[in-house]
């Protein structure tokens, strides 16, 4: 299932990927959220992030082969409290 993440969020996850030099311990997973018209994902593979960009919610769709429910404003915390 793609998971919709609020933009501020999908960043900060982004980031922290990307100073892990793209690699996770985290679980298969793809999260996706939309900047400026365009669906970003990322999608955890096998311990390995994969950034993805789209034009269309439908080419998204038809890439990861399964359908999105998108809901505007729909957040998930990903983030654990210290």
């Amino acid at each position: 299932m793609i998971k919709f993440l609020e933009n501020r969020k999908w960043n900060r996850l982004f980031n922290q990927y990307r100073f892990s030099g793209w690699e996770t311990n985290h679980k298969d997973k793809t999260l996706f959220t939309v900047e400026d018209d365009v669906y970003l994902t990322l999608d955890v593979n096998n311990g390995e992030v994969y950034v993805e960009e789209f034009e269309t919610i439908n080419d998204l769709e038809k890439f990861y082969e399964t359908k999105v429910n998108y809901v505007p404003g729909l957040q998930m915390n990903l983030f654990k409290t210290i």
